[in-house]
Formats: structure tokens, C-alpha cells, sequence
């Protein structure tokens, strides 16, 4: 949680408090015990308390439930024909290109992440790439953009979701340098063969 809370300038408190209220449902966040033996999070707890975090503007009484916020937005659908002259051939080692609903795109850039694939695809110059999160989750857009290329788009949409007014939206935006950042303290723990490893020695 000390990562979250320096990557994202939530106070860990806050992150502890989001984190105990997805564990109510144990298919978004396992519970377990804390300190020596406390389980690992998986890529997909670690998107889903990211979505909460970013997407939920607080944890009061008037405020989405985590857990409703995460499911929006994961099942939010890919959208393809909502501009129709943007060309994501730019994109198109990455996994996240391929997704078909937002849960899957936030798994696939993790798993890109970790495996390196993301690391080579943009190469020595930082790239513009964010997650804007709309209306806590019901719209989604990931723009992705590596010097010397044009911007790649990919929007995603609940039409279950809990949507703002035409001109007013509240919006969230979570630069992927911190999800990369994330990524790379998962990457020893990502693969069983590492476990195996540790076993031998």
C-alpha cells in the first residue's frame, strides 16, 4: 500500500479503508491474513483497487460503492465506432489493443508491463499514456501516444453506469507511469517458474 500511496498521493489509511471494502466481495479482492504469509495480490486485485481509487471520489455515505464502481467498470465494453478516423495501428503489439471489455485491457497492460512488452514498445522517451476514468467508470478512454506517433484511443462504456449530466463530468485521470511502476514490483512474484526458483536454492 506504501507504493499506491506514493504513486498516487492517496494517505495509505485511505487505501487500507478502500481495500477492506472490496474485500466484501472475494472475487474482486481476496481476504487474508496481514504481515508474514499475507497472500500476494493478484494483477486483477491490483487493477481492481486502482479502478476504486481512481474512479470513486470518496467513501462517504452519498459516494458509489467500491465494489459497484469496479464491476462498472471492468464489464464496460469496447467501443469502436465512436470516432472513427483514429487509427490504433500504433498500439498494436500490445495486448491492450485486442481488449474487448476494460477488465481485460487493465489486466493485458499489467501483463505487458511485467513481461517487458510494454517497456520495448515505448522505447527510450517516455510516452503519453493515461486512463481517463468518467463518471465512475461508466466511460473509460486509454490514450496512449510514443514520441513520433499519433495518438492511439481506445474507449470503453457501461451504459449501466452511473453517469453525470452532458456538461458536467466528473472525471479522473491515472497516468500509466504509476500502473508501470506497480507492474515492476509484481514482476518478481508474477510467474510460478519464480517460486520454483526460490524452492531449489
Amino acid at each position: 500500500m506504501e507504493i499506491q500511496s506514493r504513486l498516487l498521493g492517496i494517505p495509505v489509511p485511505t487505501i487500507t479503508t478502500y481495500t477492506q471494502r472490496l474485500r466484501e466481495d472475494e472475487t474482486i479482492f481476496r481476504r487474508g491474513k496481514r504481515g508474514m504469509g499475507a497472500v500476494e495480490p493478484t494483477a486483477g486485485e491490483i487493477a481492481n483497487l486502482l479502478i476504486a481509487l481512481c474512479a470513486t471520489p470518496s467513501t462517504g455515505r452519498t459516494a458509489p460503492h467500491p465494489l459497484d464502481v469496479v464491476r462498472t467498470a471492468r464489464a464496460a465494453v469496447r467501443v469502436t465506432d465512436y470516432a472513427p478516423h483514429i487509427n490504433n495501428d500504433a498500439i498494436r503489439e500490445l495486448s491492450v489493443a485486442r481488449a474487448s471489455t476494460f477488465g481485460d485491457a487493465i489486466e493485458a497492460l499489467i501483463a505487458d508491463m511485467c513481461s517487458g512488452t510494454y517497456a520495448t514498445w515505448k522505447g527510450d522517451s517516455y510516452p503519453h499514456a493515461v486512463i481517463r476514468f468518467y463518471d465512475h467508470g461508466g466511460r473509460i478512454f486509454i490514450n496512449l501516444q510514443r514520441h513520433g506517433d499519433p495518438m492511439s484511443v481506445l474507449m470503453f462504456r457501461n451504459e449501466n453506469g452511473n453517469f453525470g449530466g452532458p456538461c458536467l463530468n466528473q472525471i479522473a485521470e491515472l497516468d500509466l507511469f504509476a500502473l508501470e511502476e506497480l507492474a515492476k514490483a509484481m514482476a518478481p512474484i508474477a510467474g510460478p517458474s519464480n517460486s520454483r526458483k526460490e524452492r531449489r536454492k
